[in-house]
């Protein structure tokens, strides 16, 4: 979380988890309740940090006119507008300018959403700030504002059932199988496990290898593991494929199964976490004449990594003029992104009980490249990497890849084009605005 706030203050940049403020006197009654009315909404859209210390430009503020905060201001504040109680973490953070910036991290709710039980100051009849007896939420603007429609209610309800399932199968889980590993490392040795197996198919390349200048690696893990029927789990890999398509369609699709002798098969690896449990490998890293050289493991307990070339390195991008190993394309990864994460929405969607997904997004061969975007022309931006390697891990209830899914997808890709200095291209609302256009193959 210190690594998280440290790169917020460094680089500022607003969304629906992160609520700038230049600085806020306490002692105004209207100041404190619109202060309350952010801390609900930030609950209730699964937790966040309100920054202060930034004018609406990102800008730093002067530092004379930003007040100190603490935690027990904040509590009172909490503690006077909002039920259920729940406590807010005040941290101070130094930006690499040297500028201090009080930060309130904000918990998810839990059980029951947050609600305001009480009004800020009256103006001519009218609440200030926060209304009592309001539900408040994160909208796109970023705004904290009432929940005004039956469709606005499905995501925070949805939510507060999940906490629900999570307490009483974490309880059962701790009774009744305490020696499982942790999600994190069922997903890690998933992870680690595809890589080896798919850098080891290709060992005997060397430059003919398509992972010779790096590569992209997609993994998930759906939580508790399901078991999916083996008979007909290529049709069930089929059907996901076509839903799949609704948000994002390359023409050359994650996980595509192909049915055909040289295509997927079944296989074991004692290194994967999965025992002796089978599950579908495909290998695609020695065939040049393949439009993509992935390798992709899925199991039907729910578990899946794909490993991928660099498609800016192609020989049609050398041919549009793009050296290989020049290019690194924000918005495809973005794309990429997405596409694993709706593929985890569908299989979850088919796995009984299943709740959360732990993602891994790692990339490889990242130093020397610019950031840009590739659409009939290359768009290059920001700075050229310096570091060679970079691995995100995040973990989401199942229900935030359903309405929540571009603040996902937000998660997963943003560390990644901060190398590049593009984080614009990865923000909810960015994603939001390319939606359409992923659609297009």
């Amino acid at each position: 979380m210190l690594d998280e706030l440290q790169r917020l203050v460094d680089n500022p940049v607003e969304s629906l988890e992160v609520e700038l403020k230049s600085s806020l006197d306490l002692k105004d009654d209207r100041q404190r309740a619109s202060l309350a009315r952010h801390i609900a909404a930030l609950a209730n859209h699964g937790g966040g940090v309100v920054v202060f210390g930034f004018n609406d430009d990102f800008s730093p503020c002067d530092p004379s006119t930003v007040l100190p905060l603490d935690r027990d201001t904040v509590s009172s504040i909490v503690k006077k507008y909002l039920e259920p109680a729940f406590q807010c973490d005040v941290r101070l953070v130094r930006s690499g300018r040297g500028q201090d910036h009080s930060v309130i991290v904000v918990p998810p709710h839990g059980a029951a959403p947050i609600c305001a039980k009480a009004g800020g100051p009256e103006d001519r009849g009218k609440a200030i700030g926060i209304v009592k007896g309001s539900y408040y939420i994160r909208k796109v603007g970023p705004s904290s504002e009432a929940i005004s429609s039956a469709t606005e209610w499905a995501p925070l309800i949805r939510r507060c059932t999940i906490h629900d399932r999570q307490a009483l199968f974490a309880a059962l889980h701790g009774a009744l199988a305490p020696t499982q590993p942790p999600q994190e490392d069922k997903a890690t040795l998933w992870h680690e496990a595809t890589q080896q197996a798919a850098l080891n198919a290709v060992s005997g390349l060397g430059e003919k290898s398509p992972y010779r200048t790096g590569w992209k690696q997609f993994t998930y893990v759906i939580t508790p593991e399901g078991h999916l029927p083996e008979s007909s789990f290529l049709r069930l890999l089929a059907e996901v494929n076509n839903e799949v398509h609704d948000r994002v369609n390359t023409g050359w699709s994650m996980f595509f199964p192909f049915g055909a002798p040289g295509g997927e098969y079944w296989q074991t690896d004692a290194a994967s976490g999965e025992g002796e449990g089978d599950f579908i490998e495909c290998s695609l890293g020695k065939d040049p004449k393949m439009l993509g050289r992935d390798f992709w493991r899925i199991s039907p307990s729910g578990k899946a990594s794909l490993l991928r070339e660099y498609w800016e390195d192609s020989s049609f991008h050398q041919e549009k003029g793009i050296p290989s190993g020049s290019l690194f394309d924000v918005d495809l990864f973005a794309q990429n992104v997405a596409e694993i994460v709706r593929h985890a929405q569908a299989v979850g969607a088919r796995i009984e009980h299943a709740e959360s997904v732990s993602f891994i997004c790692e990339v490889t061969g990242l130093a020397g490249r610019r950031g840009g975007t590739y659409r009939g022309y290359v768009r290059s931006f920001g700075a050229v990497a310096q570091a060679d390697r970079r691995k995100v891990s995040a973990s989401f209830p199942l229900a935030a890849l359903v309405d929540d899914w571009p603040e996902v997808v937000e998660r997963l890709a943003t560390p990644i084009a901060r190398i590049f200095q593009a984080e614009q291209l990865t923000t909810a609302k960015a994603i939001r605005a390319n939606a359409e256009r992923w659609l297009r193959f």
